[in-house]
């Protein structure tokens, strides 16, 4: 895994851009600074890869609000929907 850091801010979009410009492996996987991974999500997700003819692959998202959400009822909530 390797991190970078762009020189100066940028808008979201040249973020993204610039960021999907250094790949140099077989895959590619976008993790956002507020996002989270399940414990095993990214076995899963190799091993879908690798058992299958799939180039691509994408989920569900799960929602999850931090104990310090703004809203005091939704903190360390955890909504998964399975399909």
């Amino acid at each position: 895994m390797k991190y970078y850091r762009a020189t100066e801010r940028l808008s979201m979009s040249d973020n993204w851009e610039l960021g999907l410009s250094y790949p140099t492996g077989d895959y590619i996987f976008v993790l956002g600074d507020d996002d989270a991974l399940m414990p095993n999500g990214i076995e899963i997700a190799f091993n879908l890869i690798n058992d299958s003819n799939l180039s691509i692959i994408s989920w569900n998202r799960f929602l999850y609000w931090w104990p310090s959400a703004i809203v005091p009822w939704r903190r360390n909530r955890l909504i998964m929907g399975f399909s």
